[in-house]
């Protein structure tokens, strides 16, 4: 039986657990009962769902990130257990670097990475813009604001981190003025993330609230602190850390969401709909499940993405240069293969 990602979008519904399976009724009726060994995460995506103490326990028994989204598409919360993060040294190492300039070091290679992976998106897509020569100067906007960052001396964070996000404050504004026109006609005002109304960014939020649950469970697999992270500053209730680690992985939903506005000509007045948010759901985990290549070692995205992340916990306790993220390929496979992943254990592995 193959990971599956558990989406309750309907009021009324409650999950509860028989035994080592969650289960989802409605009112006596049971919906469907899941072995937690096959449940990947869990995703509560309307009002009026309740979840008993009993599955939350289950859930983090397994590992299994349990994630509360707005009507936006906005993550709200990601529940999870403290007593995965059991690597003190790399936590100790993490919050020291925030204040050196190895936390500047460590912000500059994820922003780099992202602002590479938004130049790999735009020539991938750029067969679908009317405007080529616009296209064209909109991604060397973006390589300039990537050359300006790789010029920058190095400094203590909170001093260098202005300038970081100015420059990817540059470079956005090309890229989402570049990815609007590949839409097809979408109407796109530009991108909103709290308070959203308009349906492509409800879209992009939605999506991004996917990823984060993943990324949220990668981070802490890799014994890093969520909520201290380089790029994005210190704020209560932001899990920086997660922020911060998803900038290179962004794209991935960016491709979902532009290629189903491109296929399906969706009007204004759609709204994210049931269907709508399965479809980015199922997408968007598709290119997390698909093979990819790190080094000599092949395996799913989302694996080769802890695989990387640990690389960072190492560089942090050694004192070591900081890896450069995995790069994930736009033009790679974007659906699940049946090739035998030698890092699935780290992610269906019961840890107690």
């Amino acid at each position: 039986m193959q990971s599956i990602d558990l989406i309750l979008d309907d009021y009324g519904l409650k999950v509860g657990k028989e035994s080592e399976r969650i289960t989802v009724r409605r009112g006596d009726d049971v919906l469907t009962r899941i072995p937690a060994r096959f449940l990947r995460s869990v995703l509560l995506s309307h009002r009026g769902i309740s979840l008993s103490t009993d599955a939350l326990e289950l859930c983090a028994d397994f590992f299994i990130p349990v994630a509360l989204v707005d009507f936006t598409g906005s993550c709200v919360s990601i529940f999870g257990s403290p007593k995965y993060a059991s690597c003190v040294a790399t936590r100790r190492a993490q919050l020291l670097a925030t204040s050196t300039e190895v936390g500047f070091e460590v912000a500059r290679t994820l922003l780099l990475s992202k602002l590479r992976a938004q130049v790999r998106m735009l020539r991938y897509i750029r067969r679908f813009t009317a405007d080529e020569a616009a296209f064209e100067r909109h991604i060397d906007a973006i390589s300039a604001a990537g050359v300006a960052a790789r010029a920058m001396i190095p400094a203590p964070l909170d001093v260098a981190r202005p300038t970081l996000l100015g420059h990817e404050g540059i470079a956005a504004r090309s890229y989402w003025q570049a990815w609007s026109t590949t839409l097809g006609g979408a109407p796109f005002p530009g991108r909103k993330t709290r308070g959203a109304a308009d349906l492509t960014n409800s879209m992009l939020n939605y999506g991004y609230a996917i990823l984060r649950a993943r990324v949220h469970q990668i981070v802490t697999l890799a014994g890093l602190d969520s909520y201290a992270g380089f790029l994005h500053a210190d704020r209560p209730g932001r899990a920086s850390m997660v922020l911060d680690l998803m900038e290179p992985y962004r794209v991935i939903v960016e491709d979902v969401v532009g290629g189903i506005l491109r296929r399906s000509k969706l009007s204004v007045d759609t709204g994210l709909h049931r269907g709508l948010r399965e479809r980015i759901v199922a997408h968007v985990n598709q290119r997390l499940d698909a093979p990819a290549t790190l080094g000599n070692r092949r395996a799913r995205v989302a694996a080769l993405m802890l695989q990387s992340t640990r690389a960072l916990s190492s560089s942090l306790r050694e004192r070591a240069p900081c890896p450069e993220p995995f790069r994930w390929n736009v033009r790679g496979p974007k659906h699940p293969s049946t090739f035998d992943d030698p890092l699935e254990r780290l992610f269906s592995r019961r840890r107690r």
